[in-house]
Formats: structure tokens, sequence, C-alpha cells
């Protein structure tokens, strides 16, 4: 493989990845969309505390996403004079406290899913709550994977 077609290579995944992380982000957006529908309803389809299980840490998740995606952005934009990609994930990463948001968010991950099978076999509409997000979810990644871009 020639030096050219390495570099090519090289920019084509780092833009699917930008793309998949873009993919993400809009996914965790959704997620917070649909946050506000639960805490909102009346009668409410389940407590504030099932509520802070199921979406633990997820502002933050989203925060530090945004951040990485900003950083890749910027790596994109100078790829063809510096092609480094390490020190985003570094930098983006090895932060104690972002170390500590996605420890916390995989430490409550099983209590979550936990959650949402409990209640959603207690109250169909939690049940049908969380079948539009799985539907909308898989929709997106058929499509992604369709365009071959994972």
């Amino acid at each position: 493989m020639s030096f050219r077609s390495l570099r090519s290579l090289n920019s084509f995944c780092l833009t699917c990845f930008i793309l998949k992380i873009n993919q993400t982000l809009k996914f965790l957006y959704s997620m917070q969309e649909y946050k506000k529908p639960l805490e909102e309803s009346n009668p409410p389809i389940l407590g504030s505390n099932k509520i802070s299980t199921l979406f633990h840490r997820l502002p933050e998740i989203l925060h530090c996403h945004t951040l990485f995606r900003l950083a890749l952005s910027e790596c994109a934009r100078t790829w063809d004079t510096e092609e480094k990609i390490g020190d985003v994930f570094v930098a983006n990463f090895s932060k104690a406290v972002v170390l500590d948001i996605y420890s916390d968010f995989i430490n409550n991950f099983s209590q979550s899913l936990e959650v949402a099978k409990q209640e959603s076999k207690r109250k169909s509409a939690l049940a049908d709550f969380l079948k539009v997000l799985f539907f909308c979810s898989c929709v997106c990644c058929i499509t992604v994977n369709r365009i071959g871009m994972i």
C-alpha cells in the first residue's frame, strides 16, 4: 500500500469515526429528551429516584462526548498536516473527573437495567416508552450499517 493511499485510508477512518461520534451524540441528546417526559408525566410513570437511576450521569456523559467531538473536529481540520489523534483521546478521557463519570455510569448500569426491566413489567407506559427508545436507536444503527459506516 502506498503512502498516499494509506493517508487517504486514515483520513477516511477518521471521518467514519467522527460520524460515529456524531451518531452517539444524537442518541445521547435523544435520551436527554426522553427523560423530560418521564419527569413531567402526570400521573408519574416513574418516581424521581428511578428516573435518576435510569439516566444516571447522562448530562455529564453528553458533555464529555460534546467536548470530545469538538476536539476531534479540530483534529480533522488539521489532519492533512498533523495526522495525529491519540492526543485527543488522552486529553479528553484521562482526566479524573471523566473517569469518575464513566465509572459511576458503568457501576450503575446493572441497576439501571434492572429498574427498566422491573418497572416496564409493572407499568405499560414505561414499556411503551422503552420500545420507542429502542426502535429509534435501532433505526439509527440500521441506517448507518446500510451505508457502511460501522
